[in-house]
């Protein structure tokens, strides 16, 4: 009887620890799926900055066209530096964009595995 009743009440303890867990992986697997949304929003946010760096070089580039053919040479190469300054922006906010989806991605798959 004593064994029995050891038994059941292991039983009703190891229950209980497991519904614990449960709700700690749930609650996990719900912060996991928010850092990727956080993680998405920051990469379209470095898309947007991306853009406008894009845009200015555009813009600079026409403006180093138009002194170029207007013969002045150092405001031609002034434009040109910034354009090329623009473009190096540019091409990092890719890189920190790729990288925010790419974890972005891995919070999710985390997420979704728990």
């Amino acid at each position: 009887m004593k064994r029995y009743l050891l038994i059941m009440i292991m039983a009703c303890v190891s229950v209980s620890v497991m519904a614990r867990t449960d709700e700690y992986t749930i609650r996990k697997g719900g912060n996991s799926l928010t850092e990727a949304h956080y993680y998405m929003r920051k990469a379209e946010s470095y898309c947007r900055d991306a853009e406008g760096y894009l845009r200015k070089a555009e813009g600079y580039l026409r403006d180093a066209d138009y002194h170029e053919r207007r013969g002045e040479k150092s405001k031609a190469r002034d434009y040109q530096r910034k354009a090329e300054s623009a473009i190096r922006d540019y091409k990092s906010k890719m890189r920190q964009a790729a990288s925010a989806s790419s974890t972005a991605t891995d919070h999710m798959r985390r997420g979704s595995y728990l």
